[in-house]
């Protein structure tokens, strides 16, 4: 039917009683298999690959607001933000410019004393009052780091640049601090965090690119696979400590989410085509 009549009402009301109807199977079920994962097959079964796959599409009208983060920098554009919302949430997006197509921790490192060298004792003019490049360029080493430590993930994660104006970027986020969000234009971005225990990793496509929005259910009302005080802990010393972030986590439902956005990478690309 959802093939037959492209119905959104259907899609919706899947959307809504899926985590519900993966619950029902797995509690049939003999075979040990994680619910995310019958979320997927669900989805693959019912017509709907992309979501299957935790793709997201903005489409055309989706449109992030880029602005010089350090606008009084002779290149203003060093490091740019732009906010948006998910679940009724604010976040902010970190660009910081990279522009070697090859990426490695220690290129990265090189690049942004550079940066620090070039820019130190001039001044910065961050539009959040007390933050400093400095401070930004801790943050994402820190960042960097905890994703190629191997402590998040089997691989070491390989990210890749984001493009803005033509310029290659490093883009992460995190949950903004309320009284930190800007007036420029916050697009809505649409996507169905599940009530369920495991990563879900949404694949966001825009503008024919693509980063990663990254939420794992953390709330103690629930059954949790993880340590999560460990878990929130290791985020919270690294892409969730950024000047801006809200300690707040991300509530969907009154249910609680560790939650972010890092830079898309080839292991994300392998499982989107599987």
């Amino acid at each position: 039917m959802i093939n037959e009549y492209d119905d959104q009402e259907i899609i919706e009301s899947l959307h809504k009683e899926i985590e519900s109807m993966a619950n029902r199977i797995e509690s049939l079920m003999l075979v040990d298999i994680e619910t995310l994962e019958l979320v997927s097959v669900i989805y693959q079964v019912l017509g709907l690959p992309e979501d299957a796959k935790f793709i997201v599409n903005t489409g055309a009208d989706f449109r992030l607001e880029w602005r010089p983060y350090f606008d009084a920098f002779d290149d203003p554009l060093i490091v740019q933000y732009a906010d948006l919302k998910v679940h009724g949430c604010y976040f902010r997006l970190i660009a910081s410019k990279f522009p070697v197509e090859k990426l490695s921790l220690n290129d990265i490192k090189k690049y942004m004393y550079i940066n620090h060298v070039n820019h130190d004792s001039e001044f910065e003019g961050c539009i959040s009052e007390g933050n400093t490049f400095s401070k930004h360029e801790h943050w994402l080493v820190l960042t960097l780091e905890l994703f190629r430590s191997g402590k998040v993930n089997k691989a070491q994660f390989n990210p890749t640049t984001f493009k803005i104006e033509g310029m290659r970027y490093l883009v992460y986020g995190f949950p903004l601090i309320p009284s930190f969000v800007s007036d420029w234009h916050k697009p809505d971005l649409c996507l169905q965090v599940k009530n369920l225990d495991g990563d879900q990793k949404f694949i966001v496509r825009i503008d024919q690119q693509a980063l990663v929005f990254h939420a794992r259910r953390v709330d103690t009302n629930f059954f949790n696979t993880i340590d999560y005080e460990k878990y929130i802990s290791l985020y919270q010393s690294s892409v969730l400590s950024h000047f801006d972030a809200d300690n707040n986590l991300l509530k969907v439902n009154g249910v609680k989410y560790l939650s972010f956005f890092r830079p898309f990478c080839l292991e994300d690309k392998k499982e989107a085509q599987a």
